[in-house]
């Protein structure tokens, strides 16, 4: 049977708690599987890694009530994205310590928040790793099990925190039941799409 790919827009709900995207996945002749889609608007606390993530769990059970099959966290949520100052002394350390690892409760609890609202979860957080944290999301299935964890390739090296972070060695693909993912960065699509290969330095903690 011949094979018919398509991707579409379809519509934009917006809501103060997510911005749901129905989307039409692909279609396998005359067949269309929907993947709705929930990027989770949110201020983060600074820094404060429970706080961020107490508030994405909140947000992620208002996209279940919405139908979401996937909710997605801004970048690195768990730190809010927040910068250090590289001329303070210390100040790399200090970031470094809110790492996570992926065996941490902090983590596994997104695990368990995915199968209990049986929707796909991309937790994004500050990786625990050597020598230094990656920019890091985990997808759990609607299982709560884990589809893949992917590193940004082509970390943003003008700026000092992500000079300061090791690069993922490559994208990720996964399945969710008969719907396929896909995950990489903004900076990512943008060097892959430009250049086909990975540009950043290797050296992390400059």
């Amino acid at each position: 049977m011949k094979t018919e790919w398509s991707i579409n827009l379809l519509c934009a709900i917006s809501c103060k708690a997510c911005l749901i995207l129905p989307m039409v996945f692909f279609t396998v002749g005359a067949d269309a599987f929907i993947l709705k889609v929930a990027l989770l608007q949110m201020q983060p606390d600074e820094n404060n890694v429970t706080e961020n993530l107490k508030k994405a769990g909140e947000f992620c059970c208002r996209a279940a009530e919405r139908d979401a099959d996937i909710a997605l966290m801004p970048e690195m949520w768990s730190i809010g994205y927040t910068r250090f100052d590289p001329e303070k002394p210390g100040a790399r350390e200090e970031f470094y310590k809110d790492a996570l690892a992926l065996q941490d409760e902090a983590v596994q609890r997104f695990a368990m928040l995915a199968r209990a609202l049986d929707m796909a979860i991309g937790l994004t957080y500050l990786e625990q790793f050597e020598p230094a944290p990656r920019n890091t999301l985990t997808l759990f299935d609607r299982h709560g099990e884990v589809v893949f964890t992917y590193a940004k390739v082509h970390t943003s090296d003008f700026k000092p925190m992500e000079a300061s972070m090791t690069p993922g060695e490559g994208f990720s693909t996964g399945v969710l039941d008969t719907r396929g993912a896909c995950s990489c960065r903004c900076h990512d699509m943008f060097r892959q799409g430009t250049s086909g290969k990975r540009t950043h330095s290797d050296a992390p903690g400059r």
